[in-house]
């Protein structure tokens, strides 16, 4: 990812934000005394500056070495996934 992703404009797909968030899942989220479901849920955020970031994402992973495990990975144990959406809101507006 740092080979090819840069949070600078640099001639690096450009990213605005990239996080991994890992938590457990919990029976009910409104209620954290109820406890966990015991499963790990994990979370992947990118948000790119120019429109066609993700595409720009795409193109580079394509030439991973590993991305056909990891998107493999993704596929199998996967709940949700959102790719190409819009930000809605933010805190810069």
């Amino acid at each position: 990812m740092r080979e090819t992703h840069s949070l600078e404009a640099d001639g690096r797909v450009h990213l605005v934000d990239f996080h991994w968030a890992r938590s457990e899942e919990l029976n009910n989220p409104i209620d954290p005394s109820q406890g966990t479901s015991g499963n790990i849920l994990y979370a992947l955020t990118e948000v790119y500056v120019e429109k066609d970031g993700p595409d720009q994402h795409m193109a580079a992973a394509m030439q991973w070495e590993s991305f056909q495990a990891v998107a493999g990975t993704f596929l199998e144990y996967g709940k949700v996934m959102v790719i190409g959406g819009t930000v809605i809101h933010s805190m810069d507006g």
